[in-house]
């Protein structure tokens, strides 16, 4: 069947099909639209007169594009072509994004030719190539077109370095270029390490010894013209992506890699003396880069600080597309040169202006603000991950081969988006690419079911791959979604500190926020979770076998109209007693604040939010026990999009009132959110239940009380705050933000197993139930202890990136830091509370949470008191520290947690193994927050981060605390 015809996915060819395929003989499956993907590829090495359109150079390739791109579109009209839907969405969301800075540009006609451009890029070629190229065999012939491409170019690199007719670099004509010209100096390099991807990732994961051996040379004859290139970028990029891949090998398979390598080396510097000198010299100033770059890095930090401070006025939305080149000599460094120059035989000596910060990032950033770098970050990690996901449920050679290659070339470019930005003859490779990966990590496998966020209520979800399957996904989908919900959370305390920075007016709207802050963790992620979850679980047990009843349906109706018509009254009288007594709460919860009137005004405007909050909590509990979590993920994002909203349209009006008013707009969305999924799966209760067998009043309440006791621990927080210096209620507040971004992103998988647990305990599973808890300990507290571990180190750092703008000053970034320092080792405690509360609450109605928490909130009391007068604020945070940690203990050693499948030791001994990492990375970190000291913080916190998880994911494999690469792609070694 013809490509262009099909409408369902061609199975894929037995496992002796090889990859990557070259151009050439159609075989069957594969129709024209792939091979016209193909050819896109190929086209790019065709040298094309420079033709301008809209400030942007165009090439074959291009117009290739644009007409496959036109006729997918009315492939997807007529029916003929599909997009897989999560490939939808977050195309979709990146075109809004982009779209959103295009209409906020001040020029506005060059706003529009770069929305076409980075529309074509990132948006309708990788939507044309996902909806054509449906199979991994299709994927492979698209591969094929990369490592020609990479050989053509490589060849004439190669060439052009022996014949001195490259491009200009120390005075001498050898840097390769390939036909690109010394313009796009890191053209070919891109092209290459493409290619470099394809044939390791073939090498590493097929199994015919013929084909691993061809993959293999052309792999290391690769290496040759992309040392030739001296892109430092390029070279960094393709060093982690090749490590990554063959990881797939093992220690042994990787020690043979490099071996190998050394010894091309050797043969290339030593034998043949090719490229010592020039090489040398490119990796000599690849380090020095750190403390004293070259002119060329040297510029590229001041473009980054560039960025950034274009994108610190222009937070949400950015300056508009188009806009970085007009408003660069406004918020450049004087160090900063304004071109630079470049040359080449044949093609004489050019002048270039610099007019991009070359990081693909800071100029989303810059231009489209938090809105666009989110949707562009959201992209890549979420072909990345679905790719990933693939490949560990692949069950060939070829599509394991076929997905590596793919993930490669996602991970080179999004490690390259460091260090360049779209622009010249290769950006349509990038929506290739991604493409690529929207088709095979997004799409669903022939015979395998959607691969959703949704499993099969009334069933035991099963074992073993399905099972973890729907887990992984599930988690990846929460995860993206939650962390656009956490970015959003940073983005409104961001324009809180900017708009109105930490000073009594922000003090007074934190002490309202309280209502509503402590409303979300009884409402949504706790109490209402630990009580609905297991209600809905055992409403749903009824399909079970040999269960009484057949009808979970009615079960679970019987659940909903016992509980909702209570909780919305319930939530309706809190609401009006909050708002009548809201004078006294404000006396109560701070009774040093400088504005109690404005935190009386606010804390009455938050009080309606407490009703959504709470119906948003019912619907998220009911959906996530039939197993559907990505519209409860949603309710952070939407939170936080009607506060940062309302701050946006009214705060010149309002004041910090307009954050008020948002918390109420937000809770409403909250709802909304989760509306549609709610009414599909869930019955609208008809009649008020008086009793039920499920579920009870009761049961609520040792869960309430736990609770609210545990977020007592901010109110004891913000009294003994309030009466030390004014704005110290703010530092503890934005401290306390940035400590929980990493230990909620980390308790997701717990929130995505919570029902399976829940299952296991109902059905006196404990064995399956005491496994799926550890499991989920060794992944939370690995994360954990890292981000506690990073987040000391860093912490002056990340809170100077995150907040120290507009009205935030120096001296607020420094007492915030000190308070972050502290604070984090508290978040081992607070993770595994979490995790054993949801065990413990599962079964029968216990107040040991409760209890041992209010021993923990007795010590909280105390050492926040005596901290607060001898360190001040950081003192408080001790507090915080010492009490959630007492409560871990106290539940893991309780009797009780051990009748419910919790084994204290072997979660001792599961953090200890990862002790050693935690040490090792600790020390490594100080000297590496020493050598990025003079980096900007844009560059020096991933940087710092990213090193630091490198060594602290080594160190804990090797000591046993985390499974190999090879055990978390799930396969065995390729030989």
């Amino acid at each position: 069947m013809r490509g262009g015809a099909a409408t369902t996915p061609v199975a894929e060819p037995p496992p002796t099909a090889t990859m990557p395929s070259s151009p050439g003989r159609a075989r069957p499956g594969v129709g024209w639209s792939t091979w016209s993907v193909a050819a896109i590829v190929l086209l790019v090495n065709l040298p094309w007169p420079h033709v301008e359109a809209g400030g942007s150079s165009v090439t074959a390739a291009d117009l290739a594009s644009l007409a496959l791109v036109t006729v997918v579109v009315a492939g997807l009209v007529a029916g003929r072509f599909d997009l897989p839907r999560p490939a939808a969405v977050v195309l979709g969301a990146l075109a809004a994004a982009a779209t959103v800075s295009a209409l906020v540009a001040t020029d506005t006609s060059a706003a529009l030719s770069g929305l076409v451009r980075y529309l074509q890029v990132f948006v309708l070629v990788p939507a044309a190539v996902a909806a054509v190229v449906r199979t991994p065999q299709r994927i492979a012939v698209v591969a094929g077109a990369f490592v020609v491409s990479g050989l053509v170019q490589g060849a004439v690199g190669v060439v052009q370095y022996l014949s001195g007719t490259g491009a200009s670099i120390g005075g001498e004509t050898v840097r390769a270029v390939g036909t690109f010209g010394a313009q796009e100096i890191m053209a070919m390099s891109a092209v290459v390490s493409f290619a470099l991807a394809v044939c390791v990732a073939g090498a590493v994961a097929l199994t015919d010894r013929r084909h691993r051996i061809v993959l293999t040379g052309l792999a290391v004859a690769l290496l040759v013209p992309l040392a030739f290139s001296l892109s430092r970028g390029s070279w960094l990029a393709s060093a982690v992506v090749l490590v990554l891949l063959l990881a797939h090998l093992g220690p042994a398979g990787l020690l043979r890699a490099a071996g190998v390598v050394t010894a091309l080396a050797v043969v290339l510097v030593g034998g043949f003396g090719l490229g010592g000198g020039e090489i040398g010299t490119r990796l000599g100033s690849a380090v020095s880069s750190v403390g004293s770059p070259d002119s060329s890095v040297g510029d590229r930090y001041h473009l980054w600080d560039t960025a950034t401070s274009i994108w610190s006025e222009h937070p949400v939305t950015g300056a508009g597309l188009r806009s970085f080149p007009e408003l660069r000599d406004g918020h450049a460094p004087l160090g900063l040169n304004s071109s630079s120059d470049t040359d080449q035989p044949g093609a004489g000596y050019v002048k270039q202006e610099l007019l991009s910060p070359h990081n693909q990032y800071l100029l989303v950033l810059s231009e489209q603000g938090l809105l666009g770098a989110t949707a562009l970050v959201g992209l890549l990690a979420t072909v990345a991950l679905g790719t990933l996901q693939r490949v560990r449920r692949s069950t060939t050679p070829t599509e394991r081969a076929v997905g590596l290659a793919v993930l490669g070339m996602v991970l080179w470019q999004a490690i390259e988006f460091l260090y360049a930005d779209t622009g010249g003859p290769t950006s349509v490779l990038v929506g290739v690419v991604v493409g690529l990966a929207a088709s095979y990590g997004l799409r669903n496998r022939p015979g395998s079911g959607a691969p959703g966020v949704t499993g099969r209520p009334g069933t035991r979800s099963g074992r073993g791959s399905g099972e973890s399957r729907m887990v992984l996904t599930a988690t990846v989908v929460s995860a993206v979604l939650i962390a656009l919900g956490s970015l959003g959370g940073v983005v409104r305390d961001l324009m809180l500190a900017s708009y109105f920075g930490a000073d009594g007016t922000t003090d007074a709207f934190l002490v309202a926020w309280t209502i509503a802050e402590s409303a979300v963790p009884l409402l949504i992620d706790g109490a209402m979770a630990l009580l609905l979850v297991p209600a809905f679980t055992r409403a749903l047990a009824v399909a079970e076998p040999g269960a009484p009843t057949s009808d979970p349906r009615a079960a679970v109706a019987g659940v909903v109209s016992y509980a909702l018509p209570r909780l919305a009254l319930g939530l309706v009288v809190v609401a009006g007693i909050v708002a009548v007594t809201a004078p006294w709460l404000v006396g109560a919860l701070a009774p040093g604040l400088a504005q109690p009137e404005l935190g009386v005004q606010a804390m009455r405007v938050v009080a309606a939010s407490l009703v959504f909050i709470g119906l948003a909590g019912f619907a998220a509990g009911a959906l996530r026990a039939h197993l559907v979590f990505g519209p409860p993920a949603a309710i952070s994002l939407a939170f936080n999009v009607g506060i940062v909203g309302s701050i946006v349209l009214f705060h010149e009006r309002l004041g910090v009132l307009s954050a008020a008013i948002g918390v109420t707009a937000g809770a409403v969305l909250m709802v909304a959110v989760q509306l549609p999924s709610y009414l599909r799966r869930i019955p609208v209760p008809r009649a008020v239940l008086v009793k039920s067998s499920l579920i009870s009043v009761g049961a609520f309440l040792p869960i309430a009380v736990y609770t609210l006791t545990r977020q007592a621990q901010v109110y004891v927080e913000r009294f003994v705050g309030s009466t030390l210096a004014e704005g110290t209620i703010s530092h503890l507040n934005y401290a306390q933000k940035i400590g929980q971004l990493p230990s909620t992103l980390a308790l997701i998988i717990a929130v995505v197993t919570f029902p399976l647990l829940a299952r296991s305990l109902v059905a006196g599973d404990a064995g399956d139930a005491r496994r799926r808890l550890e499991a989920d300990v060794r992944i939370v507290g690995a994360v954990v202890l890292l981000s506690t571990t990073f987040l000391f180190v860093f912490a002056p750092r990340v809170v100077q990136l995150l907040f120290e703008r507009g009205a935030f000053t120096a001296a607020d970034t420094a007492d915030t830091a000190a308070i972050l320092r502290i604070y984090v080792f508290g978040l081992l405690g607070q993770a595994l509370v979490e995790l054993v509360c949801r065990a413990l609450f599962t079964g029968r109605s216990t107040f040991l949470p409760a209890a041992t928490m209010g021993v923990g909130l007795v010590v909280t009391a105390v050492v926040a008191g005596i901290g607060a007068s001898v360190w001040g604020a950081p003192g408080i945070a001790a507090g915080n520290a010492a009490g959630i940690s007492v409560t871990a203990v106290g539940l893991l050693l309780a009797r009780r947690s051990r009748a419910q499948a919790i084994d204290p030791r072997a979660i001792g001994v599961i953090l200890l193994r990862l002790l050693p990492a935690v040490a090792v990375t600790a020390a490594i970190g100080v000297g590496i927050a020493s050598l990025v000291r003079g980096l900007p913080g844009i560059v020096a916190v991933p940087v710092g981060g990213t090193a630091m998880m490198v060594v602290f994911a080594a160190v804990a494999m090797a000591t046993g605390g985390l499974p190999s690469v090879r055990a978390v792609l799930g396969t065995g070694s390729a030989s």
